[in-house]
């Protein structure tokens, strides 16, 4: 089988090795298509801090169940299956209380531990879950960075009486987009990149801006009648963003971050005394992946739009270049492993 090695930044090998065996209450996966996600670029440029060298990358997957090991009776060979990457202590307090997502020893497949770029994996039947019916792999390998939307939503508290910013239309922006709009809430959504406009504006987006060529309070300010956002979902990463979060929510408004920054923000702490805000962090997803799975079937056309471009897997390297040089241009990159359309 194949698999992809990130041996060091910008140096990605493909070696050749045997087929792994599922050990009990472990199931066997041949991976059929995974996605790219931000992280794996941070990695593959050498920024990713989580992550030791070598690492075979890759969190977001979709597979058919080729063996399944002693002890389990749910899954079945043949399934088509995806896989929650994020394992916790389950002893720590965030466990205790029922956040696993930041275990203060939390792993994640393809960055603490080994991932989904390879032809087959072996994980855990029990965090393995099967696909709904007519769900293809290529929509399959979103359930992730869509959990990730969801994970975003629910740290606010998102309903529909919520009026939702969201700055930064890259794929986990768009993914918290989707997740907003399943609860009819108002969402305006701020990028610099026209054609990641256009696609919110098709993902059900009530306004977009261009914070090139629009002032972005301004516009927000327009949107809401004066009284800002309730809702900011800061997914662009860069401490600026961050920044304008505070000044565009309204009074009694909630901010979650999602963006990986480690460079300092300038907050006031007046501003947040002031609006009487809730600023929440939001991590990975806690065990959301049976709510993705249910309302996939409703949205997946929607999701089917997030896919950009596809690679074979042989030509991984030529995948992580587009990203690395063009990112811009791209929402959702695959790898596929074996076609399935």
């Amino acid at each position: 089988m194949l698999k992809a090695v990130l041996e060091e930044p910008f140096k990605i090998k493909l070696l050749e090795l045997d087929v792994p065996v599922a050990k009990k209450k472990e199931v066997l996966i041949k991976v059929l298509v995974a996605g790219i996600c931000g992280s794996d670029l941070h990695a593959y440029r050498g920024t990713q801090p989580f992550l030791s060298y070598p690492r075979v990358l890759g969190h977001e997957i979709a597979g058919e169940i080729a063996e399944v090991g002693e002890g389990i009776k749910k899954l079945r060979r043949g399934d088509l299956v995806t896989v929650d990457p994020v394992f916790s202590c389950g002893k720590c307090y965030a466990c205790r209380v029922g956040r696993g997502n930041c275990c203060r020893d939390v792993k994640v497949m393809g960055v603490h531990i080994d991932g989904g770029f390879s032809e087959y994996i072996t994980v855990p039947a029990d965090i393995v879950y099967k696909a709904p019916e007519d769900i293809s792999p290529e929509i399959l390998a979103l359930t992730e960075p869509l959990s990730i939307g969801v994970q975003a939503n629910n740290r606010a508290d998102v309903s529909g009486e919520d009026t939702v910013a969201i700055l930064g239309a890259g794929t986990i922006g768009l993914a918290s987009l989707l997740i907003a709009k399943s609860k009819n809430c108002k969402v305006i959504v701020a990028d610099l990149i026209p054609d990641r406009l256009k696609l919110a504006r098709e993902l059900g987006a009530d306004k977009v801006v261009n914070v090139r060529e629009e002032d972005l309070m301004e516009a927000i300010t327009e949107f809401t009648k004066g009284d800002g956002a309730s809702v900011v979902i800061e997914a662009t990463g860069t401490s600026k963003a961050v920044e304008d979060s505070i000044k565009i929510a309204s009074s009694a408004g909630r901010i979650v971050i999602l963006g990986l920054t480690n460079d300092s923000v300038r907050i006031s702490p007046i501003d947040l005394i002031r609006k009487e805000l809730d600023f929440k962090g939001s991590r990975l997803n806690n065990k959301l992946f049976p709510y993705v799975l249910a309302i996939l079937p409703s949205i997946k056309n929607k999701v089917r739009k997030l896919i950009t471009d596809e690679f074979n897997i042989k030509d991984i390297n030529a995948a992580f270049e587009l990203l690395d040089k063009h990112s811009g241009k791209t929402i959702k990159v695959l790898l596929v492993f074996t076609k399935t359309h």
